[in-house]
């Protein structure tokens, strides 16, 4: 959970600092960021699942 948290804030700092340069770039470059950090936290909530299903059985 710390590390959603932790993302959460480095997110926030991005926009930021994007409000502040808004170059088109730079933008682009947060968004293919923010798009790989969703996907990192599904694949931890994936394997969170599968941990649970397995103790199940």
């Amino acid at each position: 959970m710390s590390y959603i948290l932790f993302m959460l804030f480095i997110n926030g700092l991005l926009y930021l600092v994007n409000m502040r340069f808004r170059s088109r770039l730079f933008n682009d470059y947060v968004v293919s960021i923010l798009c790989c950090m969703r996907f990192v936290v599904r694949n931890d909530d994936k394997n969170e699942r599968n941990k649970d299903t397995k103790h199940a059985i």
